[in-house]
């Protein structure tokens, strides 16, 4: 049997094919190292764990989609296809996404979203419901075997043993606790004697408590109409819930205090005060005392108030009497004056006004319309001589005749307007005949 000899080319396009057949696309987390980025604006870095490490490639197409960009010692989940680089025989990994690993993406995910809700105006302290100063009945929404639960219920029984508890259990971590949350927001805020609302759980990793820096979590704590305490891990934990909620308490033991007033504090205050109220009763009952001496002092005999009723009755009946009297005075005053005023008006009176008024007015008016026909007539009289002066007639009485053509009738005025046998009428005073002109 032949040898069959391959070259180191052939070898590496061998092992090439071979592991981009098996393998395939596949995802694959480790620590960054070795992070370089050229002129080029490839990305090439070194993937490793604690046992083995392999080199990347990430090419300019690919990485230009992500929002962040790799460092060393950062963790990263990649998406890559297995290949050998031939010209150096290098077994290498090229990337196609990444995204952050372990708690780095949880951290990255927390600030975008305390971003977002933070411009949208979630954490607004002027949307910040104030807590009951004296509860009656608090509601607890956390793990019915934490210990954040107990420390709560030891501080409230310490402080305010009369307080009410109503506990709702829900899972604080792992993918059904998100749902157990908002569930129990809602189950608590639609208990009318609930005042106050408590979110605890005690401390662990940033994966752990991860479910509370989720969206729909921190809006469901936002629109809740009682007031939310978040007391969530430590006191150097913060998250999204804290933010949110309408105060921040940075421990569980914390959250009891300030929801429990402390009864020994408020007893002795409450002492100090019944004092002062007894001392203010005492000064009011020696004042009230004071001011009913005062009025049985100004309080008078009945017969006496009714001596002075009635000598002020008398004193009102004549008041009235003089009124009376005077308002008829000057009542009658204005009817003489209306007397006087009506006979200077009476019907007859007037008509014979009126009547030697029409007398004068008609002769008037007689007057002055026999004057106007002699005005007339003489203006008559005139216009009838001007007219006799300018009038044709009078011109032909004095020897003239008037001259017109018989057929045009038109007045002859030259001796060119006729022809030999033309027929004229001619006009005289005292008539007219024909003519023909020879």
């Amino acid at each position: 049997m032949a040898k069959q000899i391959l070259s180191v080319s052939e070898l590496n396009k061998k092992n090439k094919r071979l592991l981009e057949s098996s393998l395939g696309v596949i995802w694959v987390e480790g620590e960054v190292s070795n992070f370089s980025r050229p002129a080029s604006g490839h990305w090439y870095f070194t993937l490793k764990d604690q046992h083995a490490q392999i080199r990347c490639a990430m090419f300019k197409q690919a990485n230009l989609s992500l929002r962040f960009v790799p460092e060393n010692g950062m963790m990263l989940t990649l998406k890559a296809r297995v290949t050998i680089y031939e010209p150096s025989g290098t077994y290498q990994l090229i990337c196609q996404y990444a995204e952050l690993g372990g708690d780095g993406k949880i951290l990255r995910d927390y600030e975008e979203l305390k971003n977002k809700l933070e411009t949208e105006g979630l954490f607004n302290p002027d949307f910040k419901k104030p807590l009951p100063a004296f509860p009656e009945t608090i509601g607890i929404i956390s793990s019915a075997t934490g210990a954040a639960l107990q420390d709560i219920l030891q501080v409230i029984k310490r402080r305010a043993p009369t307080i009410n508890v109503l506990v709702y259990s829900s899972s604080v971590q792992g993918q059904q606790a998100l749902g157990e949350l908002i569930k129990g927001i809602q189950y608590l805020s639609k208990q009318n004697h609930v005042e106050c609302i408590v979110l605890a759980r005690g401390g662990g990793s940033l994966e752990d408590l991860n479910v509370f820096n989720q969206e729909a979590l921190a809006r469901e704590i936002y629109h809740c109409g009682t007031p939310v305490i978040s007391a969530i891990g430590h006191e150097t934990d913060f998250t999204i819930c804290d933010f949110v909620a309408d105060v921040r308490a940075a421990t569980p033991s914390v959250a009891g205090e300030l929801i429990s007033p402390d009864q020994q504090q408020w007893q002795a205050w409450l002492e100090g005060v019944q004092v002062k109220l007894e001392q203010l009763i005492f000064k009011n009952i020696s004042h009230k005392k004071q001011n009913i001496q005062i009025l049985r002092n100004q309080i008078q005999h009945p017969k006496i108030q009714l001596q002075t009723m009635q000598q002020q009755l008398d004193d009102y009946a004549q008041r009235l009497i003089i009124s009376i009297k005077h308002y008829l005075n000057n009542k009658n005053q204005q009817l003489e004056i209306k007397n006087l005023q009506l006979q200077q008006f009476q019907p007859d009176n007037k008509i014979k006004q009126l009547q030697q008024n029409n007398a004068h007015y008609q002769y008037l008016l007689f007057e002055k319309i026999q004057k106007l026909l002699k005005e007339r007539k003489n203006l008559l009289t005139q216009q009838v001589s001007n007219l006799n002066l300018l009038s044709p007639l009078n011109t032909l009485s004095r020897g003239y005749a008037l001259v017109t053509d018989n057929d045009s009738n038109k007045v002859l005025s030259s001796i060119t307007q006729v022809n030999t046998d033309s027929l004229v009428n001619i006009q005289l005073s005292d008539g007219s005949f024909k003519a023909r002109i020879q």
